[in-house]
């Protein structure tokens, strides 16, 4: 039976009204709350990437909180998808939490300032055998789209997603740099 993305967003443990154990790939033994703090950072490590973003301490701490925020609901179970959380590729093993508004100031090549919103994602997965009930999260990215050209936009989204699929496959071993909590098992 084919099931939609749509459908299969409700399978994630981001909106089960349950708290899960939150993961940042890599996080080692920190609580749900530091690794949220990882995974922050490297949500504010994609949006700055670009050369023509600039940044002041508002800004910054308004798009940190956004972002805090939205996690910790997702450790809480509380997304909505598929405005704040969709299923990738129609399968089961990877999410994405979604942000659509995150306002950055960019320069334009004439040194212009402007304000822009983009869309932000966190991808992740829930392995249960290993971390029991988790969010798990792999790789963040600002979402590329190429005005006028879904197919390029598409690719720039499944190399993201290949991204995460390796973390994933290549971190079974290592149990993905994390170690195991056990307040919700």
């Amino acid at each position: 039976e084919f099931m939609s993305v749509a459908d299969n967003s409700s399978r994630s443990n981001a909106c089960l009204d349950l708290p899960v154990d939150f993961y940042w790939y890599g996080g080692g033994n920190g609580t749900g709350q530091a690794h949220i703090t990882l995974a922050v950072e490297a949500l504010m490590g994609a949006i700055k990437a670009p050369a023509n973003r600039r940044w002041n301490p508002y800004l910054d701490q308004i798009n940190r909180a956004h972002f805090k925020k939205r996690l910790q609901r997702a450790a809480k179970g509380k997304l909505y998808p598929p405005e704040e959380l969709k299923s990738l590729r129609g399968g089961v093993a990877l999410f994405e939490i979604r942000w659509r508004d995150i306002d950055v100031r960019e320069v334009n090549s004439s040194g212009i300032d402007s304000y822009a919103q983009v869309e932000v994602r966190l991808i992740h997965a829930q392995p249960f055998d290993q971390l029991g009930l988790c969010i798990l999260g792999l790789h963040a990215h600002e979402k590329v789209i190429v005005e006028g050209d879904p197919a390029a936009t598409k690719a720039a989204q499944d190399a993201e997603i290949g991204i995460a699929e390796s973390l994933l496959n290549s971190g079974y071993s290592t149990c993905w740099g994390v170690e195991r909590r056990t307040q919700h098992d």
